[in-house]
């Protein structure tokens, strides 16, 4: 995606909100697994340092948050 801004939506767990942002990392994504079942799952770390509480938070893919289904109103734009 060159030239591409990708928004992702994260949970911080200090001040418990949700925003979203697109400055955020990836680190060592590059690899896919199957589980058990056959299902495919992203391997890696995503970093983003969090405008809330200013802490540096780190998940994996699959602690994203969809952004379809984060609640109530919009994520915030920070």
């Amino acid at each position: 995606m060159h030239g591409d801004i990708v928004e992702l939506c994260f949970f911080c767990p200090v001040i418990r909100d949700v925003f979203r942002t697109d400055r955020w990392e990836m680190s060592g994504c590059e690899t896919v697994s199957l589980d058990h079942e056959g299902n495919k799952r992203l391997q890696g770390t995503v970093t983003v340092a969090c405008p809330l509480c200013g802490e540096e938070h780190v998940y994996s893919p699959d602690e994203l948050p969809c952004p379809l289904v984060v609640g109530v109103g919009e994520p915030k734009e920070l």
